[in-house]
This record gives structure tokens, C-alpha cells and sequence, in this order.
């Protein structure tokens, strides 16, 4: 983990907004045109994009990062991406 996601989840260890908008802005498209390869709509991946960082930002302090941000949020938006998927069939 390098130095600057470790200030990014100091700062969503204590509350701070801009860590979250950070990566939102940073990550946001591309998980987008990720989920999107699961549905029919651009509008349900960034359904799925959206509830991610809200379920990342609700469990914040929860979460023990040992490895990549970025990853995580994938796997948040694979795994919804999957239920999500499988409910609408």
C-alpha cells in the first residue's frame, strides 16, 4: 500500500468526507464501465457504482484495509454487480 492510499484511509478512518470524494471522483468511471458489463443499462451499473461508495463510506470505520482501495471497490462492485444480476433473472 503506498503513501497516498494510506492517507486517503487515515482520512475515512476519521470521517472525512474528502477521502471519499477523492475517490469517488478518481474511481467513479471506470467502475461504471465495469459494472456495466454485467447489465443491459449504463443507468443500473451506476446504481450498483453508487451503492458501493455508500457501503464503503457506511462501514468505514469497520473495515481493516490491508491491501489495495481500489481493489476493494471492485470487488464491492463485482460482488453486487453478481447478486444484483442473478435477482433480475
Amino acid at each position: 500500500m503506498d503513501i497516498h492510499e494510506q492517507e486517503i484511509i487515515r482520512k475515512f478512518k476519521s470521517g472525512d468526507e474528502s477521502g471519499l470524494r477523492f475517490l469517488f471522483d478518481l474511481y467513479y468511471s471506470p467502475l461504471c464501465v465495469f459494472a456495466y458489463k454485467y447489465f443491459d443499462s449504463y443507468e443500473k451499473a451506476e446504481d450498483v457504482v453508487q451503492e458501493a461508495f455508500i457501503t464503503l463510506w457506511e462501514k468505514n470505520r469497520m473495515i481493516n484495509f490491508t491491501g489495495s482501495i481500489k481493489s476493494y471497490l471492485f470487488s464491492i462492485v463485482r460482488n453486487n454487480s453478481i447478486k444484483q444480476h442473478i435477482t433480475l433473472q
